[in-house]
């Protein structure tokens, strides 16, 4: 079953941790910080790489575009 999708910002998450840092301890916390991290991360990795797709369909197809990319696309 696929789970339900819930828009939320890593400033969001960070704001939740935070609130929960006491009760966590240190190591959880410090675990936690880095999975919202490394979810961020991969999140603007993948629309990096959807945005780069896109550009390269409609390229494609003979349609003038125009894109801003970073180095590693």
């Amino acid at each position: 079953m696929k789970p339900e999708r819930l828009d939320v910002t890593s400033e969001e998450l960070e704001a939740l941790l935070e609130g929960v840092r006491g009760p966590l301890g240190e190591v959880s916390y410090q675990k936690l910080q880095a999975a919202i991290h490394t979810l961020s991360y991969v999140t603007e990795l993948l629309e990096t790489r959807e945005a780069a797709k896109l550009h390269n369909e409609l390229a494609g197809q003979g349609l003038a575009v125009a894109g801003l990319f970073h180095s590693t696309c």
